[in-house]
């Protein structure tokens, strides 16, 4: 039976009417070692008013902004749904491995603190005994392990679909995190037209690692399921980073029509298949991997899609998509059913003249560009050019959106908010065009370098790194700066290993390759730890991260030890 889609117009009523519905079904938590404690939607509602009516004996209220930081997702979710119940305001924080020593996620939890003016915070028990912070009041700290009262009866608020109902907070770029205002309209707009661009039905069965603190998480694979009335499955994202694999056990066991994965998530479940003998999974019943959160490689999309049609996995299965936070979630889905379009455009041509010309006969000026697909029915798309004039299809230029499902605007933050409309056209950050009817995302405004009237795409430059020397995707990272002298932009190489002749030799051999193929310049080679690569939560590299920490000067001593080895 087709999911009921347009009967809901608040978040609570998504846990309500499915328990209404079907109330046996619900949500699997696997665990570490893949056995599943199952809660069905009918006992999450109970837990939910009993962690309710304890947050309101301690004085919470209807729109009280709240924010949770815990470890697992069987404890983030019942808390969750007792602050929507309550009509409180949530937003959901990236747990740090430690409160005792210097960490990004500890200090966004304290910026968010002081950017919700104080709030109350939910910590899991394990969180509880490290708590430590100059900037945060004790008295504001919430043991979750002591929230359940069923002595008080939990009192649901009357909610406005004009309601705030979430605040996704992003990584930042720069030292504030900025707080995406979502009402529950905007949530239940685009879930709706999620769940219509993935054909869902009553019987579809979701399953994810994707973290719950992230948007892709949280409104994918725990509100779409929910919505749809499905059952859905959830990893802890730690349990599926220790083995990857736990996620193809899952969804061969529960047999999963729905699940979603980036490039960063394709990439360490190949590594970790490549050298082990590896058993064989029935993954027939996937209809729709959604692919999307970054932009899309298309070696690695074909590596994965070409590695796992050995267990029965559908190349159509995959579904290239884009969105952002400030969407809610998704702008645009590929069609179902159809293998996914990549299309060899002239590097060149894109690169000097932003126009898209399908190029098939030089090996060397072809950029691949895989489609994300059409517009979701709750979402416009324009590409306008740097004056915000509207620009023809198969030319480059700024992706602008516009619809229910988009925030009205970042919380306590009216600058930013004014900076990121054009009237009612919100600015994506991102470029790109339209062929043939479908986007292509060509990538940040942010990451693009530019060297001698080209526009070079970071994530286009990284690709061609790993192809041409096999680098491992994610371990070298590229970037650039300006240079005043010169006029156009450095070309910064970042490279995961030691700096000994080994990693020299391996820039010598990308810089050769880069100059004598493409006629690039590299100008700077800093060799850098797997831990010092900055990510968001959702995993996207943050460029912009390395390149203030060269220009602090905090790789002047290895810069200076690889002069010497390559002289």
């Amino acid at each position: 039976m087709k999911a009921g889609i347009y009967n809901r117009r608040t978040v609570p009523d998504l846990l309500l009417s499915v328990v209404e519905s079907f109330p046996d079904k619900g949500i699997g938590f696997v665990q570490s070692e893949g056995n599943m404690k199952f809660l069905t939607y009918k006992e999450l509602l109970s837990e939910a008013k009993e962690i309710l009516g304890g947050l309101q004996s301690r004085g919470l209220t209807q729109k009280d902004k709240v924010m949770i930081v815990m470890s697992r997702n069987e404890d983030i979710v019942p808390v969750l749904w007792a602050c929507f119940l309550g009509g409180m305001v949530p937003t959901i924080l990236q747990p740090p491995v430690s409160f005792t020593e210097f960490n990004q996620p500890a200090r966004k939890i304290e910026n968010v603190y002081r950017i919700l003016q104080h709030p109350r915070i939910i910590l899991s028990a394990d969180l509880m005994n490290s708590f430590k912070s100059e900037v945060i009041s004790t008295q504001d700290i919430l043991d979750a392990g002591n929230l359940k009262n069923q002595n008080r009866e939990a009192f649901l608020t009357n909610i406005l679909e004009t309601d705030i109902a979430f605040i996704q907070f992003s990584s930042g770029s720069t030292g504030d995190p900025k707080g995406i205002v979502l009402t529950h309209k905007n949530i239940l707009t685009n879930i709706a037209a999620i769940c219509v661009g993935l054909d869902v039905y009553d019987n579809d069965v979701y399953s994810s690692w994707m973290p719950i603190y992230h948007d892709m998480g949280l409104f994918g694979y725990h509100f779409c399921p929910l919505f749809a009335q499905n059952n859905h499955y959830l990893i802890d994202p730690v349990n599926f980073v220790k083995k990857p694999s736990l996620w193809l056990d899952v969804m061969e066991e529960v047999k999963c029509t729905i699940t979603g994965c980036p490039n960063f998530g394709q990439a360490l479940l190949l590594r970790y298949l490549k050298n082990r003998e590896s058993k064989k999974w029935d993954l027939s019943s996937l209809k729709a991997i959604v692919n999307g959160a970054e932009p899309i490689s298309p070696r690695i999309m074909y590596d994965f899609l070409n590695s796992l049609s050995d267990h029965k996995l559908k190349k159509e299965s995959m579904i290239p998509a884009y969105g952002m936070a400030e969407s809610t979630l998704a702008i645009t889905l590929s069609e179902l059913f159809k293998v996914p379009v990549t299309t060899p455009f002239n590097r060149t041509i894109l690169q000097k003249q932003g126009k898209a010309v399908v190029e098939k006969n030089v090996v060397s000026e072809v950029i691949e560009l895989v489609s994300v697909g059409k517009p979701l029915n709750d979402v416009e798309i324009r590409v306008v050019s740097e004056k915000g004039d509207p620009l023809a299809d198969n030319l480059e230029g700024q992706i602008q959106i516009k619809g229910a499902g988009i925030t009205s605007g970042y919380y306590n933050n009216p600058e930013e908010t004014h900076r990121s409309f054009n009237n009612t056209w919100f600015n994506t950050g991102d470029k790109g065009f339209i062929f043939n009817g479908n986007l292509y995302v060509t990538g940040r405004i942010k990451d693009i370098i530019f060297v001698r009237g080209q526009n070079l795409y970071a994530h286009d430059l990284e690709s061609l790194a790993c192809k041409y020397s096999g680098i491992t995707y994610g371990k070298i990272i590229m970037g650039g700066l300006f240079d005043s002298r010169k006029g156009y932009d450095q070309i910064l190489v970042f490279l995961v290993g030691s700096p000994n002749q080994e990693t020299c030799q391996t820039f010598t051999q990308l810089r050769n390759f880069f100059r004598d193929t493409y006629g690039l310049t590299i100008d700077i080679f800093i060799p850098i730890r797997s831990n010092q690569v900055p990510k968001t939560s959702s995993g996207k590299i943050q460029r912009y991260k390395l390149i203030s920490s060269y220009q602090n000067g905090e790789f002047d001593n290895v810069i200076a030890d690889v002069a010497k080895l390559m002289k």
